[in-house]
C-alpha cells in the first residue's frame, strides 16, 4: 500500500511539474537570445549597463552560449550575477548551472 502511494505521488508531482513558468521562461529567453546578432549587442550592453534586467539576462545567455559574441563563462557569469542579484529567478538559475 505504502509503495502505491508513494507511485502515485510520484506521478502527481511529475504531471504537475512538467511546464512550470520558471521553465517556460528560461526556454523564452534562450529562444531570444538565440537571436542575438552581433549587432545587437552594444546597445544590449548599454541597457545591461543601466541596469535592466531582462538586457543583464540576455547578455549573460549571449556569452554563455556565444550568440552574437564569443563564447566567456565569465563574462556570462557577470551579467547572470547582476540580473539574479535584482531577483530574476532564471538569472539565478542559469548561474548556479554554469
Amino acid at each position: 500500500m505504502r509503495a502505491k502511494v508513494s507511485i502515485l505521488l510520484l506521478v502527481f508531482c511529475v504531471s504537475v511539474s512538467a511546464r512550470l513558468p520558471a521553465q517556460e521562461q528560461l526556454e523564452t529567453m534562450r529562444e531570444e537570445a538565440s537571436k542575438l546578432t552581433k549587432q545587437d549587442i552594444p546597445e544590449l550592453v548599454r541597457k545591461a549597463e543601466a541596469g535592466d534586467i531582462k538586457a543583464q539576462l540576455l547578455l549573460g545567455n549571449a556569452y554563455a552560449r556565444g550568440f552574437g559574441v564569443r563564447q566567456k563563462f565569465p563574462e556570462a557569469a557577470q551579467w547572470f550575477r547582476k540580473s539574479a542579484e535584482q531577483g530574476d529567478a532564471v538569472a539565478q538559475y542559469e548561474l548556479s548551472i554554469l
